[in-house]
């Protein structure tokens, strides 16, 4: 992983790399401006300061022409290009590698989902107060601190972000 905190930008990514470390012993080199949580179990880690990532990439180079597959993840597509592009010059060695730019994937689920910002839909007024809500899930925030839902059947779940202090949930 080139310039990426997975960890922080693309957990569902992260969470795939972890998962392929424990059950397939994959090689994860990390090559970042600071610590990530890649670093635990990377093969090796290589810390540099924004925009030396392909003089990075050179020092490992002897590491990765001895991976029999590798994917090279990146925020940018300017940036997966670039390690392409020196990946492409440098190799004089033939095995499978694929270039991927995760950045805004969790962001592309969303909007998928229909979470878009321009996407018509109910206000959180409406929504509480809507008589046939059947489910809210709610991230980040508690709409109820101060409102109460009208439907009494609705399934709720809040998921806490660590950064909010919690709050106590009216009765």
């Amino acid at each position: 992983m080139v310039a990426s905190d997975l960890a922080e930008e693309q957990p569902f990514l992260s969470f795939q790399i972890r998962a392929n470390f424990r059950h397939h012993q994959a090689h994860v080199y990390a090559v970042t401006a600071k610590p990530v949580r890649e670093d635990r179990y990377a093969a090796a880690s290589v810390r540099v300061q924004p925009g030396g990532e392909l003089a990075a990439l050179e020092s490992l180079r002897e590491k990765l022409a001895a991976e029999k597959e590798l994917v090279i993840c990146s925020a940018t597509q300017s940036r997966v290009k670039a390690c392409g592009n020196w990946w492409s010059s440098a190799r004089r060695w033939e095995f499978p590698y694929s270039m991927s730019a995760c950045g805004y994937s969790n962001s592309r689920g969303a909007v998928d989902m229909g979470l878009s910002p321009d996407a018509a839909g109910m206000t959180i007024e409406q929504m509480l107060a809507a008589p046939d809500l059947d489910a809210l899930w709610v991230v980040g925030a508690n709409p109820l601190e101060n409102a109460s839902l009208t439907s009494k059947g609705a399934f709720v779940v809040v998921q806490k972000c660590s950064s909010l202090k919690p709050r106590a949930r009216p009765t």
